[in-house]
């Protein structure tokens, strides 16, 4: 592989957002060189005819439309709820302890 890196370890832990020992830069760094030097090779396959392409088979886009529809009661969906509020409301377990909304 050339001597100059195309990535380097820092750089990409920068990104990242995480902290690295000298250790963890070291070993990082030299599988992240043997995934390079392996990966290489497909930098020289000539393929001309071939488009750069992001989804293999996709021709364009995917999303499908924007068809609101009732599919189920609110009784319907309330019925499978473990725990309802006055057969009206799902209630759920408290997710933030500091918020204060339910004791």
């Amino acid at each position: 592989m050339e001597n100059e890196r195309r990535f380097d370890i820092r750089r990409v832990a920068k990104l990242a957002m995480i902290g690295l020992s000298e250790e963890d830069e070291k070993k990082l760094q030299g599988e992240l060189d043997a995934i390079m030097e392996f990966m290489e090779p497909l930098t020289r396959v000539d393929m001309p005819e071939v488009k750069p392409t992001i989804r293999p088979f996709s021709d364009g886009n995917a999303w499908r439309e924007d068809d609101p529809q009732i599919l189920f009661t609110r009784e319907e969906m309330l019925a499978n709820a473990p725990y309802t509020e006055d057969e009206e409301y799902i209630k759920v377990p408290q997710v933030l302890a500091e918020e204060g909304m339910m004791q």
